[in-house]
């Protein structure tokens, strides 16, 4: 029986904010967006066909107050320089987002120190969460060897398989942001 996977979860404290990172298959992705965020299927062939050839893809939801982003990403490897560069595009995009959110203007004439700061925590976090899902090792004990043997973590083994949607998130009233 195929583990079921989900999202790597991101906490922003300074906006109160969630960004949520899958890496799989869009599929699993978009089965995944249906029953976390009670999507529709009219509103997921939408999403669908946006993700047709991308590297990655972020939704901002919105449920009446609150806000939540999904990262999609079909691959991530934190030694390859094309998987950053596309985590950093996409965490660009949700940085965006939570200011817009928020109505936090960023003046592109002037600094931009608001962007940078939110892009430079939410990116740092995203890649030592994904990192450690590459690559961390932990040590299980096992009756049958009554010692330690190390398992490789996947990124399921970090991930959560649904996430806990508040009590007043209606299906309805749900806006997508590309």
């Amino acid at each position: 029986m195929r583990k079921e996977t989900g999202f790597i979860k991101l906490h922003n404290d300074t906006y109160n904010l969630d960004t949520f990172i899958f890496v799989g298959s869009s599929s699993d992705y978009l089965s995944l967006c249906k029953r976390s965020f009670n999507i529709d299927e009219e509103q997921l062939l939408k999403v669908q066909k946006q993700m047709e050839g991308v590297l990655g893809f972020t939704i901002s939801i919105r449920i009446n107050r609150t806000t939540a982003y999904a990262v999609y990403l079909p691959r991530f490897d934190k030694n390859d320089i094309q998987s950053l560069g596309t985590l950093a595009h996409e965490m660009l995009h949700v940085a965006i987002f939570m200011l817009a959110d928020k109505k936090v203007k960023v003046n592109f004439k002037g600094t931009t120190e608001e962007l940078n700061y939110l892009f430079t925590e939410i990116y740092e976090s995203a890649l030592q969460r994904l990192s450690i899902a590459q690559e961390n090792v932990v040590l299980q004990k096992t009756q049958k060897t009554r010692g330690w043997q190390s398992k490789q973590l996947t990124f399921s083994d970090l991930m959560t398989p649904t996430l806990e949607k508040p009590k007043n998130w209606p299906s309805k009233q749900l806006t997508f942001q590309f």
